[in-house]
Formats: structure tokens, C-alpha cells, sequence
């Protein structure tokens, strides 16, 4: 590995020199990153935000840690970062009275850890070795000496100077939602069994026990004078009681209305409660019971809270935005993060696919949610080119790809939507024709082959051309600098799965499941020759056999053929001979990649396996196995050594938190790529081999540098 050719020091001070004189180092994407890892773009799946008492910061719990925003300018201020590899999104975060510690707690035999907001640090782990998950809730008392939490069915109080617990005994059934008075002398728990019961911190007595709601009780709430507990409950209704004689106040319920949590503002006039279902955001006056629709839009709220001074509400979503509204009015002010990337702060959901730029300086994100984003990857900063959208033909796309010089990529989905964007400023390319390539009624589409129908398109050499197989067979030669289509060239009789041009522009190769590979002069539109994908001498018995991939080498003399039977076959372009046919795989071969010298080739398939092959005898000298859903990618280096980097898509391998990279010249694994903390969906190479991408469930990309990963493998 010491020969390869990218890993000297030139190459390496010029990437230092690179990112340094590019990037800030107060920029958040490089903040407390794995080893190998330049950057991350996208800040977690959010769990949990909180004010601090003052106003002045908010706290946003995520799958990679604890982010500190100014609630003013709502710029970052520090990421506390968790050491514990953690796929779960549930914490409870909560500042002390005077605002300087911030305790986490998330479950998992991980204990309250209580940070340091000055410096950053922990500063004490409040741990019995007994804390399973289920205790993701904590609060401190008003004078900030004790920490209340639960599990199951137990209540702890915890002294934040000794560490010690101590068990609140008595509740019968899972606590649901709990709360502390305002003088800290009682403690509020809500329970599925449909009570609630309100103990004496002092004694661990059980004052009383309210009875009423008719399914769990998820949430309880204390007015600010002390007075009043209400309660939220899965029954849909809001019960008010009188905390000195236990007795039932007054009840709210509205038809349809879900009530999953309530809290009371700082002044105790009003309640706010949303709930999971329709999690509708709901701002009810205390004294007469009318409420008004805080957020007019449905969503899947996550956590919603006051400020301290009541003025404004913030509201965390599932689509990872969190939106502050007036309080007093229900306006909408702000959105600082998700699909408004006017700000560089922002999360991110769940990646679907990722497209890197051949010169590897920004990429194409596809997301869960089905919202598309183009992310530079110096500045980490994102724009939003689809919003989350119910739209058919938008929901649809499902590959991307950028021109050869970066400046343009285009969108393809299952349904002849094909969209084109400038990549550097993101401007949609002739958007009110909207570029309809294909037939809306497809029926030559066979969908019981791929659960996510894919259509072949490629960019040509002077990215002049956008080349793109619709359902009806045909190809289309889109013009990207007027939008027009030069060219529709007709003949394959079944769906056309890859496409690739020559070097020179000049011929587009096509491969189908007719078993056909066919020369196109992009000039003229003509065709220029056809090769029959057979196997067997006696072609005139032999039927076609169907194409999924095909690769040119840069001569353009050759065409290798990836099959839908698992074989690769090699073909003389000049004669129509076949040369060689590679046979190990056992599924349809997904990808074909030429070494620069041309003397091997490494195959990827459905069957989940990698292979290198010597292009001179067709013999294979390395195979990597996965498991049938792995994702691979491939990159082969002028010097000879082969690159291939996995992600295992396999639900419940240990495999799916990480990215496996492989020498495939020797057939090894040189080096685990750990840092995310959810199943990693997608990974790409740049075009130079030099920076790997990888998305996760965790809601962050991670930006790799390959040369000094490698480097520290020798």
C-alpha cells in the first residue's frame, strides 16, 4: 500500500493546504470529528430542545450529541459531544436553575451525565450501574441540588453533589410523564394505568393518587404558583387538579384534538399541548378553555416548549426543522434549520441516496422524506432544491447524477420526470417545460423486477449532452445548453438499463434487456452497429441474453457487459467478436469498472459480492462477499491497487453503523470507518479516489479523506 500513488506528500499538502485556507475553524462541520473524517454536513436527528433559564441558549439533543445555539442569533456555540454510539433519538436534556450545567439523560446503561456550558466538558457521571433504557427523562429542582428521573416504574432522586439515588416506591404500573413543583417539594407522575400520583420529595410518602383519565396518562404539567397539576393523557383530554385536596378541577377535551404532552407558560394563563398523532400544536386559555392552532400545517412534532419569558414557542419536527412561533399571536418568525438553508444551521433527515461531484466539491442529497438538497462540502452549507412533497413524479426520483466537470447534474425518477440543475447555484435548467422525456402511461415497465424501477442516463464527455432511456425504449439526446432534444434514437425492443459515450463524445454505447448493444453516432442520431450479447459459439441457438450494465474502456475498443445471469461478457468493438466471459457471480451484475492500464476489471452485483478479474486470461483473482443488499463502490488508481468501500444494508448486522474500505488486490479490509451513529444508507466516491461520502440514518453525511486514512494503514 506504501506504492500508491496519491498518498505522497505533495498530494497530501496541497489537500491540507486546501481545506485550511478554506474553511473557518470555528466552521461547525469540523467539530469533534471520527478519525479519517474532514468534515460533516448535517447535524443529527433531533430528539429534544430546551431553553436555558435565561432565554440566551437552546439546547438540541441529536443522535451525535448536544448542539448550544444563541436563542438570539441562532449561530452555533458547541456541540456536546456523546461518547456512546447510540441509534436512539430519545434524550432528556435539562439546565440547572443558574444555567451552567446541562444534564443529558438517554438510557442504555449510560447514566445523567452532567455537562460543563463553559467549557464543554463532563464534569460528573450520575450512575448506579442499573439505568436501562426508558430513563430518557430528567428535570432538576428549583435549587438546582437534586435530580429527578425514571424508569419503568420507578422514580429516582438523585443528590447532584454525591451522586447518590434514592427510589420513590409505590406506582403500579410504566410512568408515562413526570413533573416537579415549582418549590420542589412534590414530584407529579402519570402513569399507564391512568392515574397520577403526587409524592413528598421530603419523605418519598404518596400525598395522593388522581383518578379519572380513561387510557395513559403521557404528560403532567405544574402551574407556576403550585397550585394546579394538570394532566395530558392518550384519553385526549386535559384535566386540571387541585394539588391540595387531589381534587379534579376541570376537564378540556375537543373532538379529534390529540393531547400526547402539555406545559404550562411561565405565567400560567395558558397550556400548551400537541400530540403524536396529528401533532397539532395547541395553545389553550387556562381560565375559559378555548384554544387556538399554534402551527397550521400537520406535522410530526418531536418536542415542543417556551421560552422562559413565554414570548415564543419552539417546536422540533420529525422532518428536522425546528420553527419558533409567537406565543401571543401564533406567527411564525423563524425556521433555522432543515429545509430552509438560508442559515448555514441546519439538520438533516434520514439519507436515501448520495451523488457526489467528480471533483469532489459538493453533492446531491436524497432524503428520506423525499426533499432533495445540494450541499457544498467546504462551507457544509446546503440549499434546498425539492421540499418534502407528496407529489407523485417529484416523490419518484431516484438517481442523480453530475456532469464530468461539475457544473451541471440532472435528477431521473421511475416515471419520465427528468429534472437538470446548474450544481453551483442550484437553479433548476428550464423548469417550466419541466423537461417530460417519457410516456406517463409506461406499460412496457415491468416493476416485478426492481422494487425501484431504474432508467439509464450518462452526461457526455463536454457535458453538451444529456443522453436518458425512457420506458418506451427509445433514447433521448437532451441538448443542456437549449433544453431541446437533438436526437430519439429508436431500435431496443426492452428496457434500456445503461448507457455510456466515448471519450471523444462522438458514439453513445447502449445496453438492454434485449440482449443488444447498440453504437450511436450523437451527431446524426444514427445507428452505427449492433452486437448481439451471446455466449455460446452456436449463436444462431442461443437466445440474447439481457444486459444490466455496460463499461467502455478509454480506447473505446472494448465493451465489457455486465448480464442479468451473472456473467460478464468481454466484446471487440471493431469486430463484434466476443473476447472473454468472466463467470463467478450469482445475480445481476450492477456495475462494471475498467483499471486505468485496462488489464482488469471489478465487477459489483445484486449477489452482494466485489470482484477483480485479470482482463487477459478473464480469470478472478479476489472476491469479497457481503450480504445480498450490500452497497459498494469501487475506485481503481493508476498505480494498479483497487479501492472498494461497503456498507452492509443487511437489517440487524453489526455491519450497518459502519463502512468497511478494502484493498481488493489483496482481498482485506484495511480499515473500519467508524462515526456514525445509525445505519449508514449510501457512500460515493470522487472522481480522483481522494474523498469518500457516507449518509446515514443518524441524519449526518460524513466527508472521508482517503490519502490519510490509507496513509495510516502502512
Amino acid at each position: 500500500m506504501k506504492k500508491l500513488l496519491f498518498l505522497n506528500i505533495f498530494t497530501l499538502i496541497l489537500l491540507t493546504t486546501y481545506y485550511h485556507s478554506n474553511v473557518s475553524a470555528e466552521n461547525y462541520t469540523r467539530w469533534d470529528l471520527p478519525d479519517g473524517a474532514i468534515a460533516r454536513i448535517g447535524k443529527g436527528k433531533i430528539g429534544a430542545i430546551k431553553y436555558s433559564p435565561d432565554g440566551t441558549q437552546l439546547a438540541v439533543a441529536t443522535t451525535i450529541g448536544i448542539w448550544l445555539y444563541d436563542a438570539k442569533t441562532y449561530q452555533e456555540l458547541d456541540l456536546l459531544k456523546e461518547i456512546d454510539i447510540s441509534t436512539d433519538t430519545k434524550r432528556g436534556i435539562t439546565f440547572s436553575p443558574d444555567g451552567n450545567t446541562l444534564a443529558i439523560s438517554k438510557g442504555g446503561f449510560e447514566g445523567i451525565k452532567l455537562w460543563d456550558i463553559a467549557n464543554g466538558t463532563i464534569k460528573k457521571t450520575l450512575l448506579d450501574g442499573i439505568i436501562p433504557k426508558g430513563a430518557e427523562n430528567v428535570l432538576f429542582s428549583p435549587d438546582g441540588t437534586t435530580l429527578a428521573t425514571y424508569r419503568y416504574k420507578e422514580l429516582f432522586l438523585w443528590d447532584v453533589v454525591t451522586g447518590k439515588n434514592r427510589t420513590l416506591d409505590g406506582n403500579t404500573d410504566y410512568v408515562g410523564g413526570f413533573a416537579l413543583s415549582p418549590d420542589g417539594k412534590m414530584l407529579a407522575s402519570g402513569n399507564k394505568d391512568q392515574t397520577i400520583i403526587l409524592w413528598d420529595v421530603d419523605t418519598g410518602s404518596i400525598k395522593h393518587t388522581l383518578k379519572g383519565h380513561t387510557d395513559s396518562v403521557t404528560s403532567v404539567s405544574f402551574s407556576p404558583d403550585g397550585k394546579t397539576l394538570a394532566s395530558g393523557s392518550s384519553d385526549n383530554a386535559i384535566r386540571f387538579w387541585d394539588i391540595e385536596t387531589g381534587k379534579p378541577v376541570k376537564t378540556f377535551k375537543k373532538p379529534k384534538v390529540n393531547v400526547s404532552q402539555i406545559s404550562f407558560n411561565p405565567n400560567g394563563e395558558f397550556i400548551l399541548s400537541w400530540g403524536k398523532g396529528d401533532s397539532k400544536i395547541l395553545l389553550w386559555d387556562v381560565n375559559t378553555g378555548e384554544y387556538k392552532q399554534i402551527d397550521d400545517k400537520i406535522q410530526r412534532r418531536i418536542d415542543v416548549c417556551f421560552s422562559p419569558d413565554g414570548n415564543m414557542i419552539a417546536a422540533a419536527n420529525e422532518y428536522h426543522t425546528i420553527d419558533f412561533f409567537d406565543s401571543a399571536t401564533g406567527e411564525h418568525k423563524k425556521r433555522i434549520v432543515g429545509n430552509n438553508f438560508k442559515d448555514l444551521t441546519f439538520f438533516m433527515g434520514e439519507f436515501a441516496d448520495l451523488t457526489l461531484s467528480p471533483d469532489g466539491t459538493k453533492l446531491v442529497s436524497m432524503n428520506i422524506d423525499n426533499s432533495i438538497n445540494l450541499c457544498d462540502i467546504t462551507s457544509g452549507q446546503c440549499k434546498l432544491l425539492i421540499p418534502h412533497t407528496p407529489d407523485h413524479s417529484i416523490r419518484s426520483l431516484n438517481r442523480f447524477l453530475f456532469s464530468s466537470d461539475s457544473n451541471l447534474f440532472a435528477g431521473m425518477s421511475s416515471d419520465g420526470f427528468l429534472g437538470l440543475w446548474d450544481a453551483n447555484t442550484g437553479k433548476e435548467q428550464y423548469p417550466s417545460e419541466r423537461i417530460q422525456l417519457f410516456e406517463k402511461n409506461h406499460t412496457a415497465l415491468d416493476h416485478s423486477t426492481l422494487s425501484v424501477p431504474v432508467f439509464g442516463f450518462a452526461f457526455s464527455p463536454d457535458s453538451q449532452i444529456l443522453a436518458s432511456a425512457s420506458s418506451k425504449h427509445s433514447i433521448h439526446l437532451l441538448d443542456t445548453t437549449t433544453g431541446n432534444i437533438r436526437h430519439s434514437l429508436q431500435g431496443h425492443t426492452a428496457r434500456v438499463g445503461s448507457l455510456s459515450f466515448s471519450s471523444n463524445g462522438q458514439t453513445l454505447v447502449s445496453g438492454s434487456h434485449d440482449g443488444t448493444i447498440r453504437f450511436w453516432n450523437t451527431t446524426t442520431g444514427k445507428l452505427n452497429k449492433t452486437i448481439t450479447n451471446r455466449i455460446l459459439t452456436k449463436q444462431q441457438t442461443m437466445e440474447p441474453i439481457a444486459i444490466s450494465t455496460i463499461a467502455l474502456n478509454q480506447k473505446g475498443d472494448r465493451v465489457a457487459c455486465g448480464n442479468q445471469d451473472g456473467t460478464i461478457v468481454m466484446w471487440n468493438i471493431v469486430t463484434g467478436e466476443k473476447q472473454l466471459t468472466f463467470t463467478g457471480h450469482a445475480d445481476a451484475i450492477s456495475k462494471i469498472f475498467f483499471s486505468p492500464d485496462e488489464r482488469k476489471i471489478v465487477s459489483t452485483s445484486k449477489d452482494g459480492s466485489v470482484r477483480l478479474w485479470d482482463v487477459t486470461t478473464g480469470q478472478q483473482e479476489f472476491a469479497i462477499a457481503g450480504y445480498r443488499l450490500t452497497d459498494w463502490r469501487v475506485f481503481l488508481y493508476e498505480n494498479g491497487v483497487s479501492l472498494a468501500s461497503d456498507t452492509k444494508q443487511d437489517p440487524g448486522t453489526a455491519g450497518e453503523l459502519y463502512i468497511n474500505l478494502w484493498n481488493l488486490n489483496t482481498g482485506k479490509c484495511i480499515k473500519i470507518l467508524t462515526g456514525h451513529n445509525d445505519r449508514v444508507k449510501s457512500i460515493d466516491f470522487s472522481d480522483d479516489g481522494k474523498t469518500l461520502i457516507s449518509g446515514s440514518r443518524d441524519g449526518t453525511i460524513l466527508v472521508w479523506d482517503i490519502p490519510s486514512i490509507i496513509q495510516e494503514t502502512d
